[in-house]
């Protein structure tokens, strides 16, 4: 079983890169939609805070019925969930990923991260310096709804969060 990190910018219809990774293998997969947010640096940071959209304010209904759908379109999907970081260096990363046992990440080629919101970090260099595997070729291996054909590669598009 392999647990991947995927980074995620809170909208329900991002969590199609969790079809995507699980079409690229036969292996079980724990798979965390994954948002980096910047720690308040004081009391007064986080009375500002209380209030304005949050992550758990983002987990509508609508998000998790894509999660469950995903599921069940892909068996080799164990489990499939959200798990925010609140800090913003490489050891709060790696103290995130070892306690969350993440094996790999995801960072399509020609991915661009779209923040969520002021708080929001960019998660590119944590993730790509952080020694793990990073999982850059969303090749499927079969065909997956909204994407290329299972061995095209030549024509697809770049992936952005983003409508």
């Amino acid at each position: 079983m392999k647990t991947v990190l995927i980074p995620w910018d809170l909208r329900p219809e991002s969590a199609v890169l969790a079809a995507r990774v699980a079409a690229t293998t036969t292996e079980k997969l724990t798979i965390y939609l994954f948002h980096m947010f910047d720690m308040p640096d004081s009391l007064a940071d986080v009375m500002m805070r209380r209030g304005k959209d949050s992550l758990y304010q983002s987990m509508t209904e609508e998000l998790r019925q894509r999660c469950r759908k995903i599921k069940l379109q892909h068996p080799n999907i164990y489990h499939l969930s959200y798990r925010p970081m609140y800090g913003n260096t490489m050891a709060a990363f790696r103290n995130y990923a070892d306690a969350n046992e993440v094996d790999a990440v995801v960072w399509p080629d020609g991915f661009r991260f779209i923040p969520a919101g002021s708080e929001s970090i960019d998660p590119e260099k944590f993730l790509l310096k952080s020694g793990l595997e990073v999982i850059s070729d969303l090749t499927p291996l079969y065909p997956v709804a909204g994407t290329a054909h299972a061995g095209e590669r030549k024509n697809q598009q770049p992936v952005y969060l983003q409508n």
